[in-house]
């Protein structure tokens, strides 16, 4: 009797640290979180805004709110390396943009309200461009090779809808209008072509 509650002790035993294996084998083993790769940056929740030179014409949105004529006309084709170095407002009457390069070479955007005067062209050799915002057969104006009468003239005619005057102007008008510009150089005829044609309205939707 004694040998059979032996035996029955031992097989519960037994059953029953069976039954733990079983449990402890069941339950779920913990989480581990992964470690934030240490190469990877965080990723920020509002992009950075674009740099200056990156917006149509370099015109950031600061210095089109501060040029007061709208719609605003301006290149939408300029060189490599230029900058808006300079810009004048005054009222809805004028505004200027004055672009500038590394290599001390610059060209200035103007409008003016009321039709200017015409420029003395006098000894000036004369381009013929077309403009897509203006119409066909307009004249952009330089001075020919040692000219001693107009040297390092650039400059194109005054081009005009509804709303004013516009013209591309080189070097020598940028040092008699702005003062504060040191002296700097014509860009190419070329250049001064894909500029002068590419005049348009930045401020239109693409729906208008």
């Amino acid at each position: 009797m004694t040998k059979s509650i032996g035996v029955m002790i031992q097989r519960g035993s037994l059953a029953i640290a069976l039954l733990a294996i079983g449990l402890s084998s069941c339950s779920p083993s913990p989480q581990r979180e992964s470690a934030p790769s240490a190469n990877k940056p965080p990723i920020p929740s509002v992009p950075p805004p674009p740099p200056e030179g990156a917006f149509l014409g370099k015109i950031s949105p600061k210095v089109l709110a501060k040029i007061n004529h709208f719609p605003v006309m301006a290149p939408a084709y300029i060189p490599a390396g230029f900058v808006l170095a300079d810009y004048r407002s005054e009222g809805s009457q004028s505004y200027s943009l004055v672009y500038r390069s590394p290599k001390n070479q610059c060209f200035a955007l103007e409008y003016r309200r009321q039709p200017p005067p015409i420029e003395n062209t006098n000894g000036l050799t004369v381009q013929a461009f077309d403009s897509p915002a203006f119409g066909a057969a307009h004249d952009l104006y330089y001075s020919p090779a040692n000219n001693p009468e107009q040297p390092n003239q650039l400059f194109s005619q005054w081009l005009s809808n509804a709303d004013g005057s516009y013209r591309l102007s080189g070097a020598t008008m940028i040092a008699q209008n702005y003062p504060a510009q040191t002296p700097c150089q014509n860009v190419s005829l070329v250049e001064a072509d894909k500029i002068v044609t590419s005049i348009a309205d930045l401020t239109a939707s693409p729906t208008d």
